[in-house]
């Protein structure tokens, strides 16, 4: 899910660190992309462009899922790029309703911006609800075109954003992160996993997070890459 406009800061005002910059500065994905910019290159299209594109489709699929769980009016398009991109987020909004109409949950947030004072990082939920039997589940809805470690890894630091919630206590027992892909006939794939090994995957993230807010002493600076 895309980082807060403008960023998180804690509450002394200073600037953390989201949970996708954490793991996005140290490599992790990065084979599945490089081989998806070369086949877009021999295709000869453009891989920032269409890279571009992916990102705003799944900005929208997000979008129609958000107003959906809220129990709000069909989201609808938002000015003609919006409308160019529509089509393209059909096949994976419909794979998301398949998977809720066997899945339903009570909707508890959604699209939350928090920030961890203990670790000092931050990151926006996708929801988080409660299941019939009353257990509490975060859920991380994913159009790429894969699951990766990183997106575990980003469901247990997201788990323990939501139990350090302000003035809310959520004893999150599970994560749920449903993979829709853009496509022709998208499949929604539900991945679980277990409170004890998003503790497991919570202690690797501790490790990467003290590698990325080292990175900057450790790496000299006339080989870091322009952004």
């Amino acid at each position: 899910m895309p980082t807060a406009k403008g960023g998180y800061f804690n509450i002394k005002g200073e600037q953390v660190p989201s949970v996708t910059q954490v793991l996005g500065s140290l490599g992790f994905g990065k084979e599945a992309l490089l081989y998806w910019s070369w086949k877009l290159g021999k295709e000869g299209k453009d891989f920032k462009e269409e890279r571009k594109r992916a990102a705003e489709v799944g900005t929208l699929v997000h979008a129609r899922i958000e107003a959906f769980i809220r129990n709000q009016p069909p989201y609808e398009p938002n000015g003609p790029e919006e409308t160019d991109l529509w089509p393209a987020s059909e096949t994976p909004y419909a794979a998301f309703l398949d998977w809720y109409s066997h899945n339903p949950f009570e909707l508890l947030e959604a699209e939350v911006p928090l920030v961890n004072e203990l670790y000092g990082y931050g990151g926006t939920l996708d929801a988080l609800g409660k299941i019939p039997s009353g257990e509490i589940v975060l859920y991380d809805w994913k159009t790429s075109g894969g699951i990766y470690a990183s997106n575990l890894l980003q469901a247990a630091a997201y788990r323990k954003l939501a139990e350090g919630m302000p003035e809310r206590h959520y004893e999150v027992t599970r994560a749920v992160v449903l993979h829709v892909p853009q496509g022709e006939k998208p499949k929604p794939t539900p991945y679980h996993v277990e409170a004890e090994k998003l503790d497991e995957l919570f202690q690797g993230f501790l490790g990467i997070l003290r590698l990325h807010k080292a990175q900057p002493d450790m790496e000299p600076s006339r080989f870091r890459v322009k952004k």
